[in-house]
C-alpha cells in the first residue's frame, strides 16, 4: 500500500470543541497510526443534523445516578431505543437524516475508526449523572450511535478507541460505569500522570478472542487515560480483556466481522513505536482492505 490510492479509506469520528464556535479536531496520533498502517484516515465529523433534540431515552423512574457497583442490573430503556435509532418525538426528521448519512459513511468508508473524547451522556443507557460526570455531547453521541449501526449493518471493519468503545457499546444496548474511582472498590489508576504513550498497567485478554490474535499476547501493557469503561456488554459483544481491579478494557463482536473495543490509546503507544498497538491499527486496515477487495469482485 504504497501510494494513496491503494490504500483503505477509513473514517475517523471527531471531537467537538470550542464555545460558540465549535472545531471539529482529531489528534494526530489518530491519523499517524493510521497512516503508518496501511490506511487512508478522512474525518467524518457530526453533522448539524445531529441535533439533541432527537437523542431518545430518559432515565425510568427510580434510575440510579450511577453509583451501582459493576454486576447489578441497570435500567435499559433508553439504551434499548438509542440502539434501534428511535427518536425521541415522532416525526423528528433529524433521526433520518442522520441514519442517512451514517448509511452513506458506511457505504464508501472501508472502515470505522471511533476516537476517544468526552464522555457519553448517561440519559442513554438509562441513569441520571453521576457528579463526576463530565462534558458530554449530545451531538457526537447522536452520530457516533448511528454511525456504529450503520457500520454494523454494511459489515464495516470498526476499532474503538476509549471514548469509541463506550458508545459503541451504549448503541449495541450496554451500559456503563460514569465514574471509577466513586464505583468501583480497590480499583487501579486508570488516569495516568506518566507521558500519554507510556504504559500504566497489565491488561489480561481473553484466550482465543479477536483481540487475542491480533495483540499476539495474553498479557500486554497499556496506558491509561479514562474515568469511565464499559459495566454490561452490549448485544453482540463480549468482553475481551480485563484490567487488574476487573474494570473492562476490551469488547469485541461476537459475529465474523472485525468490531472489536479497547479502552485505553493504542494510538499514542503506535506513533512511538509499540509492536502490540500498531498491530491493531494494521488488523484495522488489513480488514478494511479485504472488504475493498471483496467490494471490487
Amino acid at each position: 500500500m504504497d501510494g494513496t490510492g491503494s490504500r483503505p479509506l477509513i473514517a475517523l469520528t471527531a471531537e467537538l470543541e470550542g464555545e460558540g464556535h465549535l472545531q471539529h479536531a482529531v489528534p494526530d496520533d489518530y491519523v499517524a497510526a493510521v497512516w503508518e498502517a496501511g490506511g487512508l484516515p478522512v474525518v467524518v465529523p457530526a453533522p448539524p443534523s445531529a441535533a439533541p433534540g432527537w437523542v431518545p431515552g430518559a432515565p425510568p423512574a427510580g434510575a440510579p445516578p450511577g453509583d451501582v457497583p459493576p454486576g447489578d442490573a441497570l435500567p435499559g430503556a433508553a439504551a434499548g431505543d438509542l440502539e434501534a435509532g428511535t427518536p425521541a418525538a415522532e416525526g423528528d426528521p433529524n433521526a433520518g437524516d442522520l441514519d442517512g448519512a451514517a448509511a452513506a459513511v458506511a457505504a464508501w468508508a472501508h472502515g470505522l475508526l471511533l476516537t476517544g473524547g468526552c464522555d457519553v451522556d448517561p440519559y442513554l443507557f438509562g441513569q441520571h449523572p453521576h457528579p463526576r460526570l463530565g462534558r458530554v455531547s449530545p451531538r457526537r453521541d447522536a452520530w457516533e450511535a448511528a454511525l456504529v449501526r450503520a457500520a454494523l449493518a454494511a459489515g464495516t471493519p470498526i476499532l474503538a478507541i476509549c471514548r469509541g468503545v463506550q458508545i459503541l457499546n451504549v448503541a449495541c444496548g450496554g451500559t456503563l460505569i460514569q465514574d471509577l474511582d466513586a464505583q468501583v472498590p480497590g480499583v487501579i489508576q486508570h488516569r495516568q500522570r506518566a507521558p500519554h504513550h507510556h504504559p500504566s498497567h497489565e491488561v489480561r485478554i481473553r484466550d482465543g478472542s479477536l483481540l487475542h490474535r491480533t495483540a499476539g499476547s495474553r498479557v500486554i501493557r497499556v496506558n491509561s487515560r479514562h474515568h469511565q469503561a464499559v459495566l454490561e456488554p452490549g448485544r453482540g459483544l463480549v468482553v475481551s480483556a480485563t484490567a487488574p481491579d476487573g474494570v473492562v478494557e476490551a469488547v469485541e463482536g461476537t459475529g465474523p466481522g472485525f468490531v472489536l473495543g479497547v479502552q485505553w490509546h493504542p494510538e499514542n503507544m503506535a506513533v512511538a513505536g509499540d509492536p502490540v498497538s500498531r498491530r491493531l491499527f494494521r488488523a484495522l486496515v488489513a480488514a478494511a482492505g479485504a472488504r475493498t477487495a471483496g467490494n471490487e469482485r
